[in-house]
């Protein structure tokens, strides 16, 4: 045998042959000879997509695991889908203009319904409306944003709870909302992912309830809203 000829089992290859034979199975463990680790490749794939993006493993379309609220560039994060929401009760059969009305006026927690969200432009959540120019304004600032059936806030760097997105979209007599944003720490991330759909919760059940009394009082409610400054 010459020198240096590949013979593993033998012992008849040099110092060089043996390191080459290591980097080559080194090689083919990461898929890189002979198609070999294509296999381990396609599993650790398929793992890391379960994770990150298949809701029956915690994982979003964002690609935020809403289990361990860390995403694929392991940042903490936050994504919820929350269940869509009657924006009118049947019985009232709001047309699609009722319905857009009503959900402008609810799209944020602690808006004023008589100030309706109808295009781009600055807000603040948690009453900071009521304080403009304040710290509690600046804590809850957001921009807001209508594209179609769907209103949009989004959150400035100065808010608590920074950064984050919110869609309300509104189908079939339903608002849906979802959330999702990346953060700097975790217990922003666990107040968006939990505490979100609480403040949406009470927000959709101040929309119902607004609509409601506006169906039965024919109309009296929203124009009331309006009258005011």
């Amino acid at each position: 045998m010459m020198i240096g000829e590949d013979n593993r089992e033998g012992g008849g290859c040099n110092k060089k042959c043996q390191d080459d034979i290591v980097n080559k199975d080194k090689k083919d463990k990461k898929g890189g000879g002979n198609g070999g680790g294509s296999a381990e490749a396609e599993i650790f794939q398929a793992i890391y997509h379960a994770i990150y993006y298949n809701p029956t493993f915690g994982g979003s379309s964002s690609g935020c695991n809403t289990w361990m609220l860390t995403n694929t560039d392991s940042n903490r994060c936050h994504h919820t889908l929350y269940t869509p929401k009657p924006i009118c009760l049947a019985i009232f059969h709001c047309s699609p203009e009722e319905q857009k009305e009503y959900a402008s006026r609810f799209q944020y927690p602690g808006q004023g319904p008589w100030n309706p969200v109808v295009g781009t432009g600055d807000r603040s959540v948690m009453g900071g409306d009521f304080f403009p120019g304040s710290a509690l304004y600046r804590l809850g600032a957001v921009r807001t944003q209508v594209n179609g059936s769907t209103m949009t806030n989004f959150t400035y760097p100065t808010h608590i709870f920074y950064d984050g997105q919110i869609d309300r979209t509104i189908s079939e007599g339903y608002v849906t909302t979802e959330g999702h944003g990346t953060n700097t720490k975790g217990w922003v991330a666990f107040a968006n992912q939990y505490g979100g759909p609480l403040a949406f919760e009470l927000v959709d059940d101040g929309m119902l309830a607004f609509s409601t009394v506006d169906q039965v009082s024919g109309g009296a409610l929203v124009e009331l809203m309006d009258e005011i400054p």
